[in-house]
């Protein structure tokens, strides 16, 4: 695995891109200036309808 120092989220999409929904990965990531490996399991992606749908407003009041 290769490592990302990530400031954005760019990267990681990139770095992810090739493993499938299912796949465990190891992160290290700093939390309270201490390092720290997890592995997480990469779920599935919504597809640009799903994220459509998710932030399209919701009528003329916002509702």
């Amino acid at each position: 695995m290769r490592t990302f120092w990530l400031a954005e989220p760019s990267p990681f999409r990139t770095g992810t891109a090739s493993r499938r929904p299912g796949a465990t990965v190891k992160l290290e990531i700093m939390r309270d200036g201490k390092s720290r490996e997890v592995e997480v399991k990469l779920g599935r992606r919504p597809d640009e309808m799903d994220q459509a749908r998710r932030f399209a407003p919701r009528g003329r009041r916002g509702e």
